[in-house]
Formats: structure tokens, sequence, C-alpha cells
């Protein structure tokens, strides 16, 4: 029974955190013998939580076919327990993560406030800090429980810290000698130094954002299924510190340089402009890769938190982090899991706080109430698992949250996906033009997996722009979802005269493979 336990904490990860599955409880599957089927709704009006509703406002349909709503209840409850006495207090599931770089006094004050003000000595405690956790099965003696978190938070932010120090310092080396080469050169700069430059700084970039910024869809479908299998009241609050990461000053010498460097190459013979048109097509690619988060498939992922019941709340803080050296600044730069972490709050009817006072943050989250509505059915046709669709009547327009394919196993159906991943799949544009004021973009190779809609591929294509001025005039991308094998779209695209960098990036979200393809186009 030891080992089989064991083997289950490895499995159940989240944020690259295993997760301990101690008292956790298999949970109930429908099979041909379905008896009820409970939905937990939530329903919103102007962002704010929508409370006394009846039984008949509510229309449940599966199928297309309305079923009959057998069993009606609200849940309403706090993160805070309020006036109650801490015996008073039933046991609940608190999940804590940290996604940190720095800690400091003001923090150590914000989680003391959690454990005076929010948690309780029967409760229960995940902590997941970066790179490890710990599990507090009953918080009890909260002093000593206090000052495991916290040892564990500031040891994990001090190690992501010093990760990022390092990214730093080979940032300034590589600056300092690329500045000696230019010197060298004297006004015959030789482009070569900074397209090597900027190829390095592009590849380290991409090399910390893959280590450290990058959501893992394995650990959130653990995730989960972990909290699935809780039988108590569970409440997920996420301390993220929003990214910084050392990047050229754009207002530093080197980026002068570089700026001058390119002007005079687009002025000079072709192959000068080419190789202008190269540096300048490196620094718009940075600009984006630091910018513009790839399309996350955050509703995917959030309809995984419909049915576990739980709520996300998210603090997002910013990092204390100034001005470096006159080449080299931190600057904020936009993750796919801070986009992540805001659809899972909104789809879970959390709260998202910006601030730095972790205080002030969670009073704000502790005043807002909870307000589930849950919904039980028998489903006419057991055998059949359709697609719910649930209507509310009030004479306004509700925003209403729920999981549509509540009968479905998306655990068994995402590594069922897995399954179908090949190493030899590799996502492909098999074409890029411009004409007619059109852009054609056709895309394969990506994978087709069964879905709980069926066969189905999910692709991300994301769309740049850039004018002979080194412009962006379009800059957006779009996740798309198809049937067929193959991808071929036509965008109108009306653009006046003139030379255009056409830049396309594509994503198969099943195998996490890419692909960019690189258009140069006249229009007359």
């Amino acid at each position: 029974m030891k080992k089989l336990i064991s083997s289950i904490v490895i499995l159940l990860v989240v944020f690259a955190l295993p997760l301990c599955a101690q008292e956790e409880q298999e949970p109930i599957r429908e099979e041909v013998q379905v008896v009820n089927v409970e939905v937990p709704v939530r329903v919103f009006y102007k962002k704010q939580p929508v409370d006394n509703l009846t039984k008949e406002n509510f229309k449940l349909y599966e199928g297309k076919k309305q079923q009959t709503i057998t069993s009606f209840k609200i849940v309403r409850n706090k993160i805070k327990p309020g006036e109650l006495s801490t015996a008073a207090v039933p046991g609940r599931y608190f999940v804590l993560v940290f996604r940190v770089t720095q800690y400091n006094e003001q923090f150590r004050d914000g989680i003391k406030y959690i454990f005076d003000n929010v948690l309780t000595e029967n409760d229960r405690l995940m902590i997941f800090a970066n790179n490890k956790s710990l599990l507090i099965d009953r918080i009890g003696d909260k002093a000593n429980s206090l000052s495991r978190v916290n040892d564990l938070v500031q040891e994990q932010a001090h190690s992501s810290r010093a990760q990022l120090i390092s990214y730093l310092q080979r940032l300034e080396q590589e600056v300092a000698k690329t500045k000696f080469k230019l010197a060298l050169r004297g006004r015959q700069p030789n482009s070569r130094h900074i397209q090597d430059f900027l190829k390095k700084f592009l590849r380290a970039w991409k090399e910390y954002k893959k280590r450290q910024l990058m959501p893992n869809m394995d650990k959130f479908y653990y995730f989960a299924k972990h909290l699935e299998g809780i039988k108590l009241e569970k409440w997920v609050i996420n301390f993220y510190q929003v990214e910084l990461f050392p990047n050229i000053a754009m207002t530093g010498e080197m980026r002068r340089s570089i700026n001058r460097i390119v002007g005079t190459l687009l002025a000079g013979t072709s192959e000068d402009i080419a190789h202008g048109r190269i540096i300048r097509n490196q620094l718009n690619e940075i600009d984006k890769e630091m910018s513009v988060a790839i399309d996350f498939p955050a509703e995917d992922i959030s309809k995984l938190f419909y049915k576990v019941d739980a709520v996300f709340h998210s603090i997002f803080m910013r990092s204390m982090v100034g001005v470096v050296s006159q080449d080299v600044e931190y600057r904020r730069v936009a993750t796919d899991l801070e986009n992540c972490l805001r659809g899972i709050t909104r789809a879970t009817g959390g709260t998202l706080v910006a601030s730095n006072n972790i205080k002030e943050a969670v009073d704000g989250i502790g005043a807002k109430e909870n307000i589930c509505y849950l919904l039980t059915y028998a489903p006419s046709k057991p055998k059949k698992i359709g697609k719910i669709k649930i209507k509310v009547s009030g004479g306004k327009k509700y925003k209403v949250r729920y999981d549509d394919n509540m009968r479905a196993d998306y655990i068994k159906e995402y590594m069922g996906q897995k399954e179908t991943k090949t190493q030899t799949s590799t996502i492909q544009i098999t074409k890029l033009a411009y004409d007619n004021q059109k852009l054609h973009i056709g895309v394969d190779s990506f994978v087709i997996s069964k879905t709980g809609k069926g066969p189905q591929g999910r692709v991300g294509i994301h769309i740049t722009i850039t004018n002979a001025q080194g412009t962006k005039i379009y800059d957006t991308g779009k996740p798309l979802t198809t049937k067929q094998n193959t991808i071929a779209v036509s965008i109108p695209f009306k653009l006046s005269r003139g030379k255009y960098d056409i830049v396309v990036d594509v994503k198969d979200f099943f195998t996490g493979k890419v692909a960019k393809k690189f258009i140069q186009t006249r229009v007359r």
C-alpha cells in the first residue's frame, strides 16, 4: 500500500512540482447505471456573482434535449472564516502557489497575515514554491507551519533569482564583447557582429522562457485530477511576480549604435540593405518574443477546473528591479503562464488583484463571496455522453460558467491525445504568399487527435507585418480548431504601396512544436 501511495504522489504534479495525494478518494465514475450528475454552475453579471437565483431560473440540456433538474442547491462561502472560532470552521483544503523571484520582509508579513486571518488549525495546506512543494496535512501549530512555509518560499525565490542573474551576466558580457568589436571597426561596422549578438540574446531568452515560464499542460491536468479527489472546500491562491528579464536598454549606447548602423546599411548597396533588414527583423523578433505570449489554450485548461469545484484567486505582484546599467535593463515580458492564470481565475469565479501589498490583496479576496449553484440531473440517455447547455433566465445578459462536457473524463482523453503524438510529426507552413490584397497561408503535418468533440487538430497562427520603415502595422494571433489534415486560409489585407516583411508563426498545441516562415513583398 505504501508503494502504491508513493507512485500516486510522484504522478500528481503542478507547476513543475509533485503533488501528494494522501487521503485522496477515487472519484465516482458514471457507467451505464448513472443515477445522478451534479453540475457546478457560476453566474455573473458585470463581472459580479449573481445571488438568489432559483431552480426555475435554470434550464439544463444534454444532447439538445432538456433534462429534469432533480436537485438544486446554492453553496455560498468565503475564503476568510470571519467571526467563527477556529474550532467551528470545518477542515478546508488550501493550495498556495508561489511563482516568485524576490522575497522580502513585506512578503514574509503577507504570508503571516494569511496564517493569522485566513487559515485555521483544521485546514490542510499544500504549498508550491517554484520548484518544490510542501504538504501540511493539518496546520495545527501555526507558528511551526508558518516557519516551514517561509523557509521554503525564501529558498526558492533566492534560487530563481540566482538563475535570472546568471542570464543578466551573460547578456552584459555579450554587450561588452560586441561594443569592443564595433569600436575596432570604427566607421566601417561589421553587421555580422550585431547579428551574432542578437542571435545569442534571442537564444538565451528562449532558453530561459522554456525552462521557467512555459506552462506544462500535463501538470495542469494532473493538478485538476488531484483536486477532483479532494472532498473538502477547496481554495487556490496564486502569488505571481510579473516577470522581468534583462534586455537591451532602449536608450542605451548599445541600442543607439545598432539603430545607427541599421540606418547606414539601409541607405547603402543592395547587399547592405539585405543585412540591415536582417538586423531589423531580429530586433522585431526579440520584441515580439518578449511582448507577445503564444496563444496558449487557456480555455481548454480552465475547463478542467469547472468540475473540481475549486476557486482560484491570483495576486499579481511587481518585481522591484530598476535599471542595471546604461546598456542593460530589466523589462516586463509577456508569458503564457500569466495568461493561463488569468483564464483559470476568471473561469472559476475567483478574483485577480494587482498589488504588492499581500494583506490588502487578501482582504479584497476575502470580502468576495463565492456563489455556486449545484444542479443535479439523471441523464435521459445514460449510455450516450452529450454536450451540456445551461440557460439562465432573469431578464439580464448573464455570463454563465460551467463544464459543458461534464461526464467526459478529461484526463483519459488527454492521455489518449498524448499517445497519438509522434516524434516525426512536425508542423509545417506549406504556403505563405500575398496577392490580390489577400494573405494566403497553408499549414499541415500537425496532429489530429481524438477529443470529446471528435477528431481535431489545434493550431495557433500568429502574423506580423512590418513596413519598410520598420513599423509594425499588424501583430496578432489566433488559435484554430480543425477536423481537416491541413489548414488553408486567405485573409484580406489591404496594404498601401511599399515594401513589407511578413512573418507567420504556427504552433501545434498537441505536440508543442512550432514553425516559422518569412517573406518580403512589394505592393505597387
